[in-house]
């Protein structure tokens, strides 16, 4: 049979390593935590710097797609300076159309005229 001290030591050896792991497991939770605080804060930041970027480059609907894709400032700065020059070019090219179409109406009235 187990002696009394005998006993009471290994209980107190078996609370004394309970207490180790409950001290690690709290200091792990408390890294943790902050480990989350610190890239929701990146992340936050990150966000509203692509929406930024977006409002910037003239095409604001792009940035919640970014910010889903989890896309580097850099790559976003790029993605968004390429669409903003399509946009541009479209608008040019949109632009440059409706111009003819004035000259085209105005030759068609001279025709008439003559």
């Amino acid at each position: 049979m187990m002696t009394d001290s005998k006993h009471k030591r290994i209980v107190a050896e078996i609370n004394a390593a309970h207490e180790a792991e409950t001290s690690d497991l709290k200091a792990q939770i408390v890294a943790l935590q902050q480990s989350t605080v610190a890239q929701a804060t990146a992340h936050t930041e990150l966000a509203q710097k692509i929406n930024h970027l977006a409002k910037a480059a003239g095409v604001p609907e792009m940035a919640g797609q970014l910010i889903q894709d989890n896309a580097s400032e850099e790559a976003a700065a790029k993605v968004l300076k390429e669409a903003a020059a399509k946009k541009d070019e479209e608008i040019s090219l949109t632009s440059g159309l409706e111009s003819h179409k004035d000259e085209s109406y105005e030759m068609l009235q001279l025709i008439e005229e003559a």
